[in-house]
C-alpha cells in the first residue's frame, strides 16, 4: 500500500479525501490569516495599528505552517521553522539565522503561548472538554 493507506487509524477514507481534507483546511487558514493581519494593520478609530498583534499572528502561521511541513504538530519547534523558513522563506528572513531566534523565542515562545490561542485541537487522544479559568471576584480571589 501506498501514501495514507498504511496507516492504521485513519480518518480519512483515502487519500483523495485526505487531499480535499487538506486543501480545504490550507484555504481556510490562508483566508483567516488574511483577514487578521488586514484588520491588524487597519487604523482604529485613534489612527493606532496592531502591529504586535499582526506580528504574533504571522510567527504563529508560520510556526503552523512548519509544523505541517515537518509532517507534525507534536513536538516541533525552533529546529523545524528554521527548516521551513531556509525552503520557503525570502533570504532576507533566513540571512541571519538570529533572527528566527529572537522571533521564536523572545516573541513566539514566550508571549504566543500565553496571549494566542491554538487553533488546532487533538480531539481523538485528548480530552474534548475545555476547563476555563475559574470566575474571579473584584478581589482577584476564585469564587
Amino acid at each position: 500500500m501506498h501514501g495514507y493507506q498504511h496507516y492504521v487509524n485513519r480518518p480519512f477514507k483515502s487519500d483523495k479525501e485526505l487531499v480535499k481534507f487538506a486543501r480545504a483546511f490550507f484555504r481556510n487558514h490562508v483566508e483567516s490569516f488574511s483577514k487578521d493581519l488586514a484588520i491588524c494593520m487597519t487604523r482604529d478609530a485613534r489612527g493606532h495599528h496592531a502591529y504586535f498583534a499582526a506580528l504574533i499572528t504571522c510567527i504563529a502561521f508560520a510556526d503552523l505552517m512548519s509544523g505541517l511541513h515537518a509532517g507534525t504538530l507534536r513536538h516541533q519547534g525552533l529546529k523545524e521553522l528554521k527548516r521551513y523558513a531556509g525552503k520557503f522563506m525570502k533570504a532576507e528572513y533566513t540571512s541571519d539565522p538570529r533572527r528566527l531566534d529572537i522571533l521564536y523565542e523572545f516573541l513566539r515562545h514566550k508571549i504566543a503561548h500565553l496571549a494566542h490561542p491554538y487553533t488546532v485541537f487533538d480531539t481523538v487522544t485528548k480530552q474534548r472538554t475545555f476547563r476555563g479559568q475559574k470566575p474571579m471576584t473584584r478581589e482577584g480571589t476564585a469564587l
